[in-house]
């Protein structure tokens, strides 16, 4: 059987897979990075979303002003995604505190990455990956829990560059289909994710979006709401579009887990506004 590249998908042969797989063993090796941002609570997520999923879904939105994200941005020298992170973090933590959950940690967050230009003509804001990193819900103190987020994504990213933003994507491709299914509906079937929690229990997704308006003829779109997938052990989902002015949030949760969405959405405000009074303090 001959395996090809197919120039519309950018997709890679096994070989290559498996070459890159053991560059990226050398690599971690050798750098001494395999691992870094994995502490002792890298799978230690608290059982709040991360159970089996029913039919049932909850859905909420808010909108917030990209410039406070971008004051923060440059007062704490971190990224826009940072203090996404950040406000998720601390309007989970209050939601947390106030069902008596804390200390257990909100946990462990798989945040997107953005795909590398120049791989194949899809939008640059296209998320193709995930790493895992402690989003500093046990820190009480807004400033603190940015620094924790800032310091742990930038390791997660020094693992994801040796492994290389598409190997999850590459090896998914050559998954039987037919397996696969059947794996998912006994996992789904008999609630494997109560007794196995995930190592990751809520997915964040910031994506850039455009900055200038777009019309549908003389429609003008006036903002963007998506959702990701809520997945077995992962019943949380929190995606961010930035466009013009603002950064638009959809949240989609079970609502066994999650009755009232607005509860954390409205909590998004808060923790923005704590963080701004911190940059305004600190500039």
């Amino acid at each position: 059987m001959r395996w090809s590249t197919r120039p519309d998908s950018g997709a890679t042969c096994p070989t290559c897979c498996a070459a890159r797989w053991r560059a990226w063993l050398r690599s971690c090796a050798t750098s001494g990075h395999a691992g870094a941002h994995a502490g002792p609570d890298a799978v230690d997520a608290a059982d709040t979303f991360g159970a089996a999923l029913t039919p049932h879904r909850s859905f909420a939105t808010c909108s917030l002003p990209f410039a406070d994200l971008r004051r923060v941005k440059d007062a704490f020298d971190v990224t826009i995604n940072d203090v996404f992170l950040a406000i998720v973090a601390g309007a989970l933590r209050s939601w947390l505190a106030d069902h008596g959950e804390l200390p257990a940690p909100a946990g462990r967050r798989g945040a997107g990455v953005d795909r590398p230009p120049g791989r194949d003509p899809a939008p640059r804001w296209q998320l193709r990956v995930e790493h895992v990193h402690d989003a500093g819900d046990r820190q009480a103190d807004p400033a603190q829990r940015l620094a924790t987020i800032h310091r742990t994504t930038a390791e997660a990213k020094v693992v994801q560059n040796l492994l290389g933003a598409e190997m999850m994507a590459d090896w998914v491709q050559y998954t039987p289909g037919r397996p696969y299914s059947w794996v998912v509906r006994q996992w789904s079937r008999h609630g494997v994710a109560d007794q196995l929690p995930a190592p990751i229990n809520v997915v964040v997704s910031n994506v850039p979006g455009p900055r200038t308006p777009l019309f549908a003829g003389s429609a003008r779109l006036d903002a963007i709401f998506s959702v990701g997938p809520i997945l077995e052990g992962v019943g949380l989902n929190v995606t961010g579009w930035s466009y013009g002015d603002e950064l638009h949030v959809g949240l989609l949760a079970c609502r066994e887990h999650l009755d009232d969405p607005h509860q954390v959405t409205d909590r998004l405000r808060g923790a923005l506004d704590e963080l701004v009074a911190l940059a305004t303090v600190d500039a």
